[in-house]
């Protein structure tokens, strides 16, 4: 009985899991596709954040492609049951949904930190990125 109990839960377990695993996808995408009009509405009005929100968001990209390359593993798992794709989160424009191309990173290896450094001299440019760093560790809330 008590076997069968652990079976039972452990199949309930791999759907939440699918689920799960897709709400992330669905997440990386929706995330990308926001900072692209972040960065767009930036550049476009001149902003002096734009050098700072680019450095962010390719940061959060970096990031988002190592949890893709990790859940592009898990569907191609052998025994892998939910859906292979991302979502469509509710209430999002339908120009959320974009085709994410993360083949050009290459994974596991650093980045150059070195090329960055005489930018960062300026006092200006800590400062947003100060602000940058202080947005980010804000809670997100959803709409």
């Amino acid at each position: 009985m008590r076997q069968h109990l652990r079976i039972q839960q452990a199949c309930e377990e791999v759907v939440c899991c699918n689920v799960e695993i897709h709400r992330i996808h669905t997440a990386i995408v929706d995330e990308d596709c926001h900072f692209s009009h972040i960065l767009k509405d930036l550049d476009d009005t001149g902003s002096p954040l734009l050098v700072a929100a680019h450095d962010f968001c390719q940061r959060r990209h970096l990031v988002n492609a190592q949890v893709l390359k990790c859940i592009f593993q898990v569907y191609d798992l052998q025994g892998f049951t939910g859906i292979p794709t991302h979502g469509i989160r509710k209430c999002a424009p339908t120009t959320n949904v974009i085709k994410q191309d993360f083949s050009h990173l290459n994974f596991g290896e650093e980045a150059d930190e070195d090329a960055n450094d005489d930018f960062w001299e300026d006092d200006t440019c800590a400062d947003i990125g100060t602000l940058v760093e202080f947005i980010s560790d804000l809670p997100c809330s959803q709409l």
